[in-house]
């Protein structure tokens, strides 16, 4: 389904003030070198579902209960920045999609060398 503009413009401003409030203000030691790659909004604005790419794969459980626990803080961190009348619940996902980008690159780069080696 489409994402309407309103729900990307408000995506996409959660995702700014997120990665500012990871990066400044969570200090749990457990926290890796992440990033915020995607927010998606439910469609009552109440969810926002928030993609993390975790450079560090032995420390994606970390990373991920890390961001879990801080999810209220951040959340009321998070209401005193957004012009809103709400903040939704932030849910943490890890997000994937790089590394299987990654992975069809090179099954994609290993049949290409096949092909030319023939």
């Amino acid at each position: 389904m489409e994402r309407s503009d309103r729900s990307r413009r408000i995506g996409e401003q959660i995702k700014r003030k997120l990665a500012a409030l990871i990066t400044k203000e969570v200090s749990d030691p457990r926290l890796g070198l992440v990033g915020v790659s995607d927010v998606r909004l439910s469609k009552d604005y109440k969810v926002a579902v928030v993609y993390i790419n975790v450079f560090n794969d032995q420390q994606v459980d970390d990373s991920m209960a890390a961001l879990r626990s801080a999810a209220s803080y951040l959340r009321r961190q998070l209401s005193q920045s957004l012009n809103q009348r709400g903040t939704p619940k932030l849910v943490f996902e890890h997000d994937v999609s790089i590394r299987n980008g990654v992975a069809l690159s090179k099954l994609i780069d290993s049949v290409n060398k096949e092909t030319r080696d023939d």
